[in-house]
């Protein structure tokens, strides 16, 4: 594979969402309406609006106290044998030729949700906005650098 990839050294992650700001951004999605879950993670997942969350896990001591924060970035993971491409039954979730990003092709797309059924992760999901189209990370595939490897501080 010659395409872009990027790696997430998660012993840097501060929580800090500057990947999740920049993909919605990026993207021109809406804000999603949040709701206090008992942890800071907001939204609790990626949706058809927002592509990118940072999940946060607090990991408490033997005592009940808390002990560690664990963080991971949760987007669409471009795999090298993208089961949403096999199941694709229009060929609209495709690999792109040059960055090798998988990218839906929402002309192409009849709302089969093959892809959001065999998406092993459950980052592919359907449209809220009465589009036929899946709704994924597209590894910001004009770019030379994704927006949220742009704007990570760390």
């Amino acid at each position: 594979m010659s395409g872009k990839s990027f790696f997430v050294d998660l012993t840097k992650c501060t929580a800090c969402r500057g990947c999740q700001i920049a993909c919605k951004q990026w993207n021109k999605l809406p804000a999603e309406e949040t709701r206090n879950h008992g942890s800071h993670q907001n939204p609790m997942d990626v949706s058809a609006i927002t592509y990118k969350t940072v999940h946060m896990k607090e990991v408490a001591d033997d005592k009940g106290f808390m002990a560690a924060w664990l963080f991971f970035p949760e987007q669409c993971r471009h795999c090298t044998e993208p089961l949403c491409v096999e199941g694709c039954l229009t060929g609209a979730m495709h690999r792109d030729v040059v960055t090798e990003a998988v990218v839906c092709d929402e002309g192409r797309c009849v709302g089969c949700w093959t892809c959001v059924m065999v998406c092993p992760f459950g980052v592919i999901q359907r449209s809220v906005t009465g589009r036929k189209a899946a709704s994924k990370c597209d590894l910001c595939y004009r770019e030379d650098t994704p927006a949220c490897v742009s704007h990570c501080p760390n």
